[in-house]
This record gives C-alpha cells, sequence and structure tokens, in this order.
C-alpha cells in the first residue's frame, strides 16, 4: 500500500459521462443480448474477443495483456471468459478497472489494497491479466464504475452504491476506514435518494443522487467534498447546493498533486461547477483561487453548453455540445492541448482534430489528456514518456495526435486514464458474416494444396476489418477435406461456416531426367533400368513399355515409355536403343601364308576374320587368285561385317621358278666332220615352266680345226634358271690325199725340170 502523502499525479474516469446513458443502455441490452444467445444456434461470440486496449505504463501489470512493461502503441487488454467486452474503462495508480457488457466489473495490475475486489489483498492482489470482481449481493448489476488512486466505486442498476479498495481517508463511504477487498454497500444516501452518476478523485468519491443532488465522501482537506469544510467523511455528505436551482447530471474528481484533488459537475443546464485546490488554474474561474463550495467554470464562447467532463492531475477537461473540446489548468506538459505549455485559469480550445471530426468523450491522467471522436478514432497529447499517448513515440506532444496500431479500424466507445495509463473500449455493433464455398483445386507439391473456401466474408460495421482463418489450414490432402472458416473481425467477435475442399490429382508425373540416355551396344543393346518420374502424388513412379527392351538391329530404334500416377495422370518419354557396330572383323591369322608355286601359284582358301557380331566372316577379293607371273603379288582381302565395319589383310602369292631345264638327250651326239664339222642343230631341254627350250651357245657351232672341241649350249628357262649341256665337234680326217691327175704329167725342163 502507497502512502497518500506520496501519491503520484493522477486522474480517473468512469464511463465517459456523455455516453453515460447510451452505456447503461448497451449493459441492459448485452444482458438480454447473452439471455438470447442460450436459445440460438447461430455464429456470435464464438472465441473470446478483445477485452478492450490499453497503452503507456505498463511496469506493474497495468495494462492487463499479460506483460510488465510500457507500451507506447495500443495492446489488447486479455479476453475474459464468455466473450465478454468493456463498455467502460476506468484506471488508477497501478490498476486498471472494466466494466463488462454482461454488468460484471474486472481489475487488473497491482491491487494489493483489494483494488480487484474478489478478496485477494497484498501480493496476492497481482495479476498482469483481468480478474473478475465479486459481484454485487441481491442480483444486482453494475453499470458504472470510477476509480480513484486504489479505490474503484460502482453503480448498481438499482441506484446502490459499491466500493473497494483502500480506505483510509473513508473513500469507501461505508462509515468506516478499513480497506475492503469485496464490494461494500457505501452508505444509502438520505431520504430514499439513489445514485443516477458517480465519479471519483483521489481519495474522495462522488455521486450524482436522483433529485440532482451531488454527495461526496472521503479525503476533504482541500475541500474537495465541496460542502464547505475540510474534513474527511467516511459517509456520503452532501455538496452545497448549485446556484440558481440548477441540478447536477454528472460529476468527475481529480487526482491532484500530493492527493489535492478537485470535483467538478455539469449541471442541467449545460454549465460546469468545480470545487477544491486552484492553484494551477484548475477551476476554471479565471483564477488561481481555492473554493471549498461549488463555483462556476467561466462559461464557454459562443453559447455553448457543457456536455462531458473530465479531471486530470491538476488539470481539466470538457466536450462542449457543438463537439469541440476545451481544457484549463495546469499545461506543463501541454496537457490542454492548445499548442502551449501556458497555465489557462479560464477555458480554452483544444485544438480542432483532423478530418472535421468532433469530440465525444474524453479524460484526464496525472499530466495528459485522451479523448474520443465521433468516428472512434482516439487522440491524446500531454506527457508522453511512458508511452501513453499511443502514437508509437515517448516524446509530449501539445495537440492532439492519434492513437495509432491495432486500435486504428475499432470504433471507440469510452476511454479512461490513470496516472500514466491509457484505456479503451471498443464496440462492435455487428457480427461478422462468414459465407464460404466448395472449391476443387488441383494438387500441387507434396499431393496437397492450399485454398481459400472463403466466398465474400465481410463485416458489416464501417471500418471494421476481418481475420480469416481455415481449420484445418492446410495444404489439404488428395480428396474432399470439410474445412471450417472462421471470420474474426477487429473485435475479436467471430462466425464460421463450413465448406469442402476437395483437392484432385491433374499434374502428370515428371520425368526425372529430362532426357533419357541412350542404351547403345556393338552388336545389340538393351535399356537395363526403367526411368522414373516424380509425382506430386505418387512420389517416384517407374516408366513401363510394352517395347522390346533389348534390340539387336544395327542403328537407332525407339522405346516409349509411360508414366502413370494411378489418377489418370501420364506422361511419356523415349529413350533410344542405339545398336551400332564400329569394331572391325579381326583375321584369324595374324599373318595368311605366302601361296607358292614353280610356274604358277594359287590361293585355295579365303582366310576368314572373327567378328564381335557376325562370328566367322570369310575374307572377299577381287584379285585375282592365280598367277603365273614370277615374283611376288598380292591379294588384298577384305572382310565386312555388313554393318559398314571392314578390315583387309594381304596374301602374298609367290610364282618362283627354282628347277633348271633338263637336257632331252643325255648327252648330245657329236658333230663330225673330215676336214670340218658343223652342228646343225641346237639340241633341246624340257622346263617345268617353258616347256622346250632350245639350247643357246655363243660358241661356233663350224669348227675346221682338226681334233675335238666342245661346244656348251646353255638352257635359260627366262626365270632364272639355267642347265648346260656340252657337244663335240670331231674335226678328223681319215681320207688320203686323191691326186687330181690319175697319173701326174711330167714335169720336164732343158736344164732342169720343176
Amino acid at each position: 500500500m502507497k502512502h497518500p502523502d506520496f501519491a503520484p499525479q493522477f486522474s480517473l474516469h468512469l464511463i465517459d459521462p456523455y455516453a453515460f446513458a447510451k452505456q447503461a443502455r448497451r449493459v441492459c441490452q448485452a444482458l438480454s443480448f447473452v439471455l438470447l444467445l442460450l436459445g440460438s444456434t447461430s455464429n456470435v461470440w464464438s472465441q473470446s474477443p478483445p477485452f478492450g486496449y490499453a497503452w503507456g505504463k505498463g511496469t506493474q501489470g497495468q495494462l492487463g495483456n499479460g506483460g510488465n512493461s510500457d507500451r507506447s502503441t495500443p495492446v489488447q487488454i486479455s479476453s475474459v471468459p464468455g466473450g465478454r467486452t468493456a463498455v467502460a474503462v476506468v484506471a488508477g495508480d497501478v490498476f486498471g478497472a472494466a466494466l463488462a457488457n454482461d454488468g460484471t466489473v474486472w481489475g487488473w495490475g497491482t491491487g494489493g489494497n483489494g483494488e480487484f475486489g474478489n478478496g485477494t489483498t497484498g501480493s496476492a492482489g497481482f495479476s498482469a491479466t483481468p480478474v473478475q470482481a465479486n459481484a454485487l449481493p441481491g442480483g444486482r448489476i453494475t453499470t458504472a464504475i470510477a476509480s480513484g488512486y486504489y479505490h474503484v466505486l460502482a453503480q448498481a442498476n438499482d441506484g446502490t452504491l459499491w466500493a473497494w479498495g483502500y480506505n483510509v481517508f473513508g473513500q469507501l463511504g461505508n462509515g468506516g476506514t478499513v480497506n475492503k477487498s469485496i464490494p461494500t454497500q457505501v452508505n444509502a444516501l438520505p431520504s430514499g435518494r439513489t445514485a443516477i452518476a458517480i465519479g471519483a478523485g483521489a481519495y474522495h468519491s462522488l455521486a450524482v443522487a436522483n433529485d440532482g443532488t451531488v454527495w461526496a465522501w472521503g479525503r476533504g482537506d482541500f475541500g474537495q467534498l465541496g460542502n464547505g469544510a475540510t474534513a474527511n467523511s467516511s459517509v456520503p455528505v452532501l455538496v452545497n447546493a448549485l446556484p440558481g436551482g440548477r441540478t447536477a447530471v454528472r460529476v468527475v474528481g481529480s487526482g491532484g498533486v500530493s492527493g489535492a484533488s478537485h470535483s467538478l459537475a455539469v449541471a442541467n443546464d449545460g454549465t460546469a461547477w468545480a470545487w477544491g485546490p486552484g492553484a494551477l488554474g484548475q477551476l476554471g474561474r479565471g483564477s488561481t483561487a481555492a473554493s471549498l463550495i461549488p463555483v462556476q467554470v467561466n462559461p464557454l464562447p459562443g453559447g455553448r453548453t457543457f456536455v462531458s467532463i473530465a479531471a486530470g492531475g491538476s488539470h481539466s477537461l470538457a466536450v462542449a455540445n457543438d463537439g469541440t473540446a476545451w481544457a484549463w489548468g495546469n499545461n506543463g506538459n501541454g496537457q490542454l492541448g492548445d499548442g502551449t505549455v501556458t497555465l489557462r485559469t479560464s477555458p480554452i480550445q483544444v485544438t480542432s482534430l483532423s478530418g472535421g471530426r468532433t469530440f465525444v468523450g474524453i479524460a484526464g491522467g496525472a499530466s495528459y489528456s485522451l479523448a474520443y471522436a465521433n468516428d472512434g478514432t482516439v487522440w491524446t497529447w500531454g506527457f508522453g514518456s511512458n508511452g501513453q499517448l499511443g502514437n508509437g513515440s515517448t516524446a509530449d506532444s501539445r495537440t492532439p495526435v492519434q492513437a495509432t496500431g491495432i486500435l486504428v479500424g475499432h470504433k471507440a466507445i469510452a476511454v479512461g486514464a490513470g496516472v500514466n495509463t491509457s484505456l479503451a473500449a471498443v464496440q462492435d455493433n455487428s457480427l461478422p458474416v462468414a459465407s464460404c464455398q466448395n472449391v476443387i483445386v488441383s494438387a500441387g507439391a507434396g499431393c496437397t494444396a492450399n485454398a481459400s473456401i472463403d466466398n465474400g466474408s465481410n463485416d458489416p460495421d464501417s471500418g471494421d476489418t476481418i481475420t480469416l482463418t481455415q481449420s484445418p489450414a492446410g495444404p489439404y490432402p488428395l480428396g474432399p477435406t470439410v474445412v471450417t472458416l472462421t471470420v474474426t473481425d477487429s473485435h475479436g467477435a467471430t462466425a464460421s461456416c463450413s465448406a469442402t475442399v476437395t483437392v484432385q490429382d491433374t499434374t502428370a508425373p515428371v520425368p526425372n531426367l529430362t532426357s533419357l540416355p541412350d542404351a547403345t551396344g556393338q552388336c545389340s543393346a538393351s535399356i537395363a533400368t526403367a526411368p522414373t518420374a516424380a509425382d506430386n502424388c505418387g512420389g517416384t513412379i517407374t516408366g513401363t513399355t510394352s517395347d522390346s527392351l533389348t534390340r539387336t538391329t544395327q542403328g537407332t530404334s525407339t522405346v516409349t515409355w509411360t508414366f502413370n500416377d494411378g489418377h489418370g495422370n501420364t506422361s511419356s518419354q523415349t529413350q533410344n536403343i542405339v545398336v551400332h557396330d564400329t569394331t572391325a572383323p579381326v583375321p584369324v591369322l595374324a599373318s595368311l601364308p605366302d601361296a607358292t608355286g614353280q610356274c604358277f601359284a594359287t590361293i585355295a582358301t579365303a582366310p576368314t576374320a572373327t567378328d564381335d557380331c557376325r562370328g566367322t566372316i570369310t575374307g572377299t577379293t577381287s584379285d585375282s587368285l592365280t598367277r603365273t607371273t614370277q615374283g611376288t603379288s598380292t591379294v588384298t582381302w577384305t572382310f565386312n561385317d555388313g554393318h559398314g565395319n571392314t578390315s583387309s589383310q594381304t596374301q602374298n602369292i609367290v610364282v618362283h621358278d627354282t628347277t633348271a631345264p633338263v637336257p632331252v638327250l643325255a648327252s648330245l651326239p657329236d658333230a663330225t666332220g673330215q676336214c670340218s664339222a658343223t652342228i646343225t642343230a641346237a639340241p633341246t631341254a624340257t622346263d617345268n615352266c617353258a616347256g622346250t627350250i632350245t639350247g643357246t651357245t655363243s660358241d661356233s657351232l663350224t669348227r675346221t680345226t682338226q681334233g675335238t672341241s666342245s661346244v656348251t649350249w646353255t638352257f635359260d628357262d627366262g626365270y632364272g634358271n639355267t642347265s648346260s649341256q656340252t657337244q663335240n665337234i670331231v674335226v678328223q680326217d681319215t681320207t688320203a690325199p686323191v691326186p687330181v691327175l690319175a697319173s701326174l704329167p711330167d714335169a720336164t725342163g732343158q736344164c732342169s725340170a720343176t
């Protein structure tokens, strides 16, 4: 518990006073709505909507979002059971509270003095998310709330008042000063009066009775009770009557500096009244004087009247009947919103909102201000170091700036401000509309597909946005899947519908290889392995074919593979079988034997070669296989496998006559004569190749010399083979000379005779 002497500057606010009657109706309508739903099957709050929004200081859980850090843009206050939403929000020093649409009250943050109203105190009185206050007894329903620094004030539907929390100054109004951790009834207003409006300052409480009188209790040392005294009161005391027979319609209290709170009221004629300390001009009377009784706030210019009021730490705020906003009092941080930091003792107009917007509801924090406009947007100005302006910055602003983030697009119906914590309740006028359609889609990767069944789901509320979620979320498997579409609007309201997503496999398998490798071979070729394809549904699919996978015919032929995923989708791919014999026949013999002969030679047998495809191949040639010409000649054999591959081999034919001619006569007869002898005929020899060969000689065939001489005959077959034979020529004179004259004449002479 904090000692009151060290209470920081702060302001509290109940439901926007201008909208008080509307809020009360909303609570009743909400209760009726809940009862109606008990017998309905319509799509309504099928999941908890956002309870409200908060931003600014959050180190003690006072943002209600489950965390404990400051936030410079709005965050959702954690949802509460039953789809409840806040219709009014207020904040104390380190806690927040809200009135839900079913009349329940919820609190969060640090509530060690019993501020949660659920029976917890001390360390047990801490929760960073909303917890429910105990119900009012007798079936009563709360219709309005207000908060001080550490206490909560509630107004019930029967006009009774209830309070809980810190009570040192008697601010709970039950006649005592003991803290209460559950709702405790404020002492009844005299003469059967009932409350129609409430307000609270840092340590005091206020109420307007059904007869227009104002009542106050709690701390009074600054004149904040308005009864002309400075004493505290633990029971309601009558605030001095407003002059001229006026009656009050709404009241508020401020946080003040060290508890120096002031109070404000709006009268039935649209005038505003204030009491308590005035050193910072917060009473708006044109001076800095204090007052122990209500004094009139200086009138607004142009005949405007006050409609809604609020109080900050030491500044005051109001909304006029024309939708303008006005402020007065302390302005050290720009909390008056007039673009200056000048203290004002009379109402000064807050800078107008952009876009022609007008102000509807307003609240004051310690040194900043908060309002919502006719379009539901939220605007802030003043001190911003904890992010309480909600615009993503921690800088001060002397003119209104719009709270941003997730609050944009939501229509505020109430705002509240603590010391440095801002709160907003939002309205959802209509539920979203879910519209579904059956969808047929083609399967993608993994044999699944994503698909939306949305068929124009919408939210009738202007400015609301919707979020679509599907369950299951997808991707969806092959075949039909029943999917539920949930449409969530900006406020968390949901509607749902269902439809069927049918995923069909319309994608043919895709071959794993862009092109299949040729199956090759010399004499034959076979495809050893069937190709595969990747299918989005069937995974790996092996191709099938009715074609022969082994081919022996030389050349290129094709096999067509079919990939069938079993879902009616096929693809095909061709693969070549290339039988290409590129190997020439190999001769059986490395070298062929010569075909030889004396006079001629003939190759009797063609050689052979071995072929990888054709087996034994017999050589062919166009050359003559018989040769008679002496010498070596060649026959070229060709081995052709019929596939365009040939090899060749040569074989020699060697005609080599090595036999000399043989003389016909073993010995030649002598050629004889008395005086001479002549060989008249050349001898012959028989040759194996040349036949009869006539001998030749260089010797003289006629001889005259007595005696025997020889002639050497040579037999040459013309192939380098010769033989020889000698023949004698015998000249032998065996005849004596025959005188010519039978008788010789006598040689006579005279003297002699010769």
